[in-house]
């Protein structure tokens, strides 16, 4: 019953549906641009800093709160 039980974990933790908007953008963006907000969100700046300079250099609007949840893996995001 090991298998079974490894199986269903996997199933319950499968995140479905559509990305986030973080994921979303990262998608889009370059190598280097997505490596350097990558490098962002794992870092110790804020979310609303982040989301400001997401704004400012990409005219895209991220919320704090949704790069905080994609910053815990709490987003549909794949890991």
């Amino acid at each position: 019953m090991g298998k079974l039980k490894d199986l269903a974990i996997q199933f319950a933790n499968r995140k479905k549906g559509p990305q986030c908007s973080v994921g979303q953008l990262l998608d889009t963006l370059k190598t280097e641009e997505r490596v350097e907000l990558n490098e962002a969100i794992a870092s110790q700046l804020p979310g609303p800093a982040i989301s400001e300079a997401v704004d400012q250099m990409y005219g895209v609007v991220l919320k704090a709160h949704i790069i905080g949840r994609h910053r815990r893996g709490e987003c549909k995001c794949p890991s």
